[in-house]
């Protein structure tokens, strides 16, 4: 099975991040396989499996919670070719073997991001998570805008590239 992670720059820019094994771990830190160094994401924020059943998502206690399109995972849920997929700010669109094809930017941020604002559908504001502000400005749109830096020198592995000294050192 051929699953890849499609998600698109602030700039529009597609990035494809293909699944190079049948489970994979998305964090931030440095024993994940796909590693996005920002700092609303967890050090070991979800898990992404592929078995002859289907593809599967787990959130593993992250702060900020991992979303299939628009709900909160809770528990291991499958995921479809098509589903969005936000981990903290970034959002994937799930490609299944090539399906769907042409993959379109989603129309909507990250649940997590319009948290700040307003409840995602089906949550209760009082379990609505709070942004982790950036050390710059304190804004939680800071931490979207900056992935565009990091995005920009991928190279199409399944790890971001980036400085250690500009994660903020927070234990979750």
């Amino acid at each position: 099975m051929n699953v890849v992670l499609v998600m698109f720059t602030p700039e529009g820019e597609r990035r494809d991040v293909p699944l190079k094994r049948d489970a994979v771990v998305l964090g931030r830190d440095g024993s994940c396989d796909i590693r996005i160094p920002v700092a609303a994401v967890s050090r070991t924020h979800c898990r992404i499996e592929a078995t002859d059943d289907g593809v599967f998502v787990e959130d593993l206690g992250s702060r900020n919670g991992t979303y299939r399109n628009e709900d909160r995972v809770e528990d291991r849920q499958p995921l479809e070719a098509g589903d969005r997929l936000a981990v903290g700010p970034v959002v994937f669109t799930i490609q299944i073997n090539g399906d769907p094809e042409p993959v379109e930017p989603p129309l909507l941020e990250s649940p997590m991001v319009a948290s700040a604002g307003a409840p995602p559908k089906d949550r209760p504001r009082e379990d609505v998570p709070e942004a982790i502000p950036s050390r710059s400005s304190g804004d939680p749109d800071d931490s979207s805008a900056g992935i565009s830096d990091l995005l920009a020198d991928m190279d199409g592995s399944s790890e971001f590239d980036f400085d250690l000294d500009d994660l903020e050192d927070d234990d979750r």
